[in-house]
């Protein structure tokens, strides 16, 4: 029943899927309008172009963090990305100016991402500067000539108010071209011409234009011109025009059959939907790097992919032991603030103010701080193996539970476990292992699954064995009662953080893909985050 749920709600989704992906999270934090786009192609002889963009937005959001470039091809050359950032308030008077720094984006590929650190500032300018190989082609139609077609990069309309206010496009020829005789125009002809020290530079005002105009081609611009002006340009190959005979295959069935599309999404949503809507955890990884040693108990957990209610549970019970936070002594799922200062993890803090005062844990909260966690830890895996990772901390649960196995009586079982006892937590079998491992050492207490809370190490008077038997307690109760405030946590944080795409290589607040003809070069990594 709940599968059946979960795919009607797919369903409605993909009908509504603008409407629905506005209501997000992230769409809180990147709500802009684009009063202007500009872009500079200048033509080099060595077949690459320098491409120079200039926006304007006006910030409606809570943390305008990043900004994504979208790059023509993935040739782009990052040590030359040059960029600079100017603030202004609603006045209009400059705030601040910098040179933020850029590098691969982890949203759009092929893409580059610019640090802004605009927050809530109301009026951000932002130009970007960088050098692309591979722009410059043989010209499908006149094998005498080569050409540069170009696509400007765009904004989701998920995150973009309305349409790009102005939106212009500059194209540089190679400066031995001296009058415009021998070139030819891709799709439309260029509003304006004038001669500079580069060059001849060709201009197009194309208006306001809308994310979705731009990301399918109707704003794409281009010039051939004589091959000898250029000492290097690139031809079309068998794989290139194969590659491109796929695309308009799958474009066409896209655009004549949409039932069959929905159809397939249908079957892989009923195929993958139990696993996918707790895979909140999507790292960008190495398959080859080493294991990411150095992780916490909750972070470990994260990456093993266990369930997020789990990954709380082994928080709440580290602040409790760090004396941070109190739960209730009637048993209850109420906890209580003490003192942040013990805390030292910022998913601690995050949880820590998700505590209300009337000592609930707040929904929303909870989510934003699993949220943050999660791209913490997903930025902390960059450059090392998943699968290696998992197998080392695998490794240290598996000792941590060996050396409680080999214990035969409660003094040396009570130094393991106050040594363990956040790791013995990141363990999917933990509770059985608890009935087998620990319990039998003190039978009376064996029934002990809905006692009250303590402190770990707190108990009055010691007695041996104490403390391992409270952590049984403890832990069993903090489980249940965090499970019924963080029911289905996984599947609502999964859905803030990797929505279902409305583009070809979105993420973020970037745009689409599309899929070109190499011989076109053309600009199809939509931008953003």
């Amino acid at each position: 029943m709940v599968r059946l749920r979960l795919i009607a709600l797919l369903l409605l989704g993909l009908i509504f899927s603008t409407w629905a992906m506005s209501m997000g999270s992230e769409a809180k934090e990147y709500d802009f309008e684009l009063m202007a786009q500009e872009a500079w192609v200048q033509i080099k002889k060595d077949g690459s172009c320098d491409i120079r963009y200039r926006f304007e937005f006006i910030n409606w959001g809570s943390n305008f963090e990043y900004v994504d470039v979208g790059m023509p091809n993935s040739h782009y050359r990052l040590s030359t990305a040059r960029a600079e950032v100017w603030i202004y308030d609603p006045a209009g008077d400059l705030q601040r100016n910098f040179a933020p720094s850029a590098g691969r984006s982890e949203y759009v590929d092929p893409g580059v991402e610019v640090k802004v650190n605009a927050a809530r500032e109301h009026r951000i300018v932002l130009e970007f500067s960088i050098n692309v190989d591979r722009m410059v082609w043989e010209s499908p139609n006149n094998k005498s000539m080569a050409s540069v077609v170009f696509r400007p990069t765009w904004f989701s309309s998920e995150f973009q108010r309305g349409k790009t206010g102005s939106l212009i496009v500059h194209m540089t020829l190679p400066y031995e071209i001296i009058d415009l005789e021998s070139t030819a125009y891709h799709n439309m002809k260029w509003d304006d011409h004038v001669s500079t020290i580069e060059g001849i530079e060709l201009t197009w005002d194309l208006g306001p234009r809308s994310p979705s105009e731009i990301s399918s081609g109707k704003t794409d611009v281009g010039v051939a011109f004589p091959k000898q002006y250029v000492d290097k340009y690139y031809k079309e190959t068998f794989l290139d025009r194969l590659s491109a005979f796929i695309s308009s295959i799958c474009a066409l069935l896209c655009t004549l059959s949409p039932i069959l599309v929905i159809a397939a999404i249908i079957v892989g949503v009923i195929i993958l939907s139990q696993k996918q809507k707790e895979d909140y955890f999507r790292p960008a990884i190495s398959f080859t790097g080493p294991p990411r040693t150095g992780l916490t108990a909750p972070e470990a957990a994260m990456v093993l992919e266990y369930p997020l209610e789990k990954v709380v549970s082994i928080i709440i019970y580290g602040m409790i032991k760090k004396k941070a936070i109190t739960p209730a002594e009637d048993g209850s799922d109420f906890l209580y603030r003490i003192d942040p200062k013990k805390l030292e993890h910022e998913y601690e803090r995050g949880l820590y103010d998700a505590i209300g005062d009337d000592g609930k844990l707040v929904r929303d909260l909870v989510e934003k701080a699993m949220k943050d966690m999660i791209k913490a830890t997903e930025k902390k895996m960059k450059g090392f193996s998943q699968k290696k990772t998992q197998q080392y901390y695998k490794g240290i649960v598996e000792k941590a539970w060996g050396q409680v196995g080999e214990c035969r009586e409660l003094g040396p079982l009570e130094q393991k476990v106050r040594e363990n006892d956040e790791w013995l937590m990141v363990d999917k079998d933990y509770d059985r292992k608890m009935d087998v491992l620990i319990l039998p050492l003190f039978m009376p207490v064996r029934t002990a699954r809905h006692s009250t809370i303590h402190s770990p190490g707190t108990s009055g008077g010691h007695v041996p064995g104490s403390f391992a038997r409270s952590y049984v307690n403890n832990v069993r109760s903090l489980s249940k009662n965090v499970a019924s405030s963080t029911r289905n946590l996984s599947a609502s944080v999964t859905s803030l953080l990797h929505p279902p795409s409305t583009g070809g290589s979105g993420g973020g607040f970037g745009g689409g893909g599309c899929a070109c003809a190499c011989a076109c070069a053309c600009a199809c990594a939509g931008g953003g985050r």
